[in-house]
């Protein structure tokens, strides 16, 4: 792939390929994507950049957005952006600058929960 990207080609058209010869074997496809996370962690960090790409290659797999959150957290951890964490948070952050306020630690609490409970669902799913 990393040659792939290189060519004129672009890697998109080596994906598609891929993709074609392993249509009825996704379970090989979603290998072939753990390896390509291997690879983009094996400096220790991924970048944005390299998120765009597997999220790319994912996609010309096959993989709705569900399946590569499911593949991106088994890799990389739950995504701190799912929306109901990141109101959660928000609500616990603003209830205690303001002084507390049981109903705001409550609904952020839930928030975050509810968070975490969809993450997991979506890797039970997966696996």
């Amino acid at each position: 792939f990393d040659q792939a990207r290189k060519s004129s080609l672009g890697y998109e058209a080596y994906a598609d390929q891929i993709a074609g010869m392993f249509r009825r074997q996704p379970t090989v496809l979603e290998e072939l994507l753990d390896g390509l996370f291997h690879i983009a962690k094996a400096d220790g960090r991924v970048i944005d950049e390299e998120i765009d790409y597997l999220r790319s290659v994912a996609t010309i797999f096959g993989f709705d957005a569900a399946k590569f959150a499911r593949i991106r957290a088994s890799h990389l951890g739950a995504d701190k952006t799912d929306p109901f964490v990141v109101l959660g948070v928000a609500l616990l952050v603003v209830t205690a600058v303001n002084g507390g306020g049981v109903l705001g630690f409550v609904l952020g609490g839930l928030f975050v929960a509810l968070g975490i409970a969809r993450i997991q669902l979506e890797r039970k799913r997966g696996s």
